[in-house]
């Protein structure tokens, strides 16, 4: 065990100072109001056909508020609401398509949220396979999506390998029982630990736990 009486000092002084939230990328301090939305578009229409993309989709959805959440989500129960929200998606695709050019690679595709996983199967296929008639998918890359353990299947877990997903990242928080009812994300351990199993025994090993 790591006692603070063995970091280094000057690691210690280092990182034991308040920083921006991970949750967030770029984070807060590299937002600036100093740009126009013409100088944006020309910087992307100069970049069309220069190398490789990352998307970030975020799926501000969620069927509950978990209390220690800071992300940008919100409660939904209706269909209506995620059917405007991927016409809108795509809309925007179009759009940035448009401009950096449709035959770049995504090299990186992250989806996070709100729980992405808040989305039926159906959705999700059709949310990604939007974006894959709209952006040119290479086979090797890197596809990763966060997960809320209750929210998934094996099956929900053999869609998300279909459609091109290789690392997975599982919001567990924590697995003692009081605290889960405080922060209102009651999840079985069991069944965080069949989900693991299911992807491993599929030789997925790209795996991430939120603690």
């Amino acid at each position: 065990m790591i006692s603070p009486r063995t970091i280094p000092k000057d690691i210690s002084e280092k990182y034991s100072k308040s920083g921006p939230r991970y949750t967030s990328y770029p984070t807060a301090p590299q937002f600036r109001s100093d740009f126009d939305a013409d100088s944006i578009e020309s910087k992307w229409r100069s970049s069309a056909g220069n190398g490789g993309l990352s998307l970030y989709v975020h799926v501000p959805f969620c069927k509950s508020r978990c209390l220690y959440c800071a992300c940008h989500t919100t409660v939904c129960h209706g269909p209506d609401v995620v059917a405007d929200y991927l016409d809108a998606l795509f809309r925007e695709a179009d759009y940035i398509a448009g401009l950096t050019g449709r035959n770049r690679p995504v090299v990186q595709l992250a989806m996070g949220g709100g729980t992405p996983t808040f989305l039926s199967m159906n959705q999700m296929d059709a949310l990604v396979r939007g974006l894959k008639e709209r952006f040119h998918f290479p086979e090797d890359g890197e596809r990763s999506i966060e997960i809320h353990p209750e929210t998934v299947s094996g099956e929900y877990l053999d869609l998300l390998m279909e459609l091109g997903f290789n690392r997975f990242s599982f919001g567990i928080q924590d697995l003692n029982g009081e605290v889960q009812r405080a922060i209102g994300r009651v999840q079985s351990e069991q069944g965080i630990r069949e989900k693991l199993a299911h992807l491993r025994g599929l030789g997925r090993d790209a795996i991430n736990i939120d603690l």
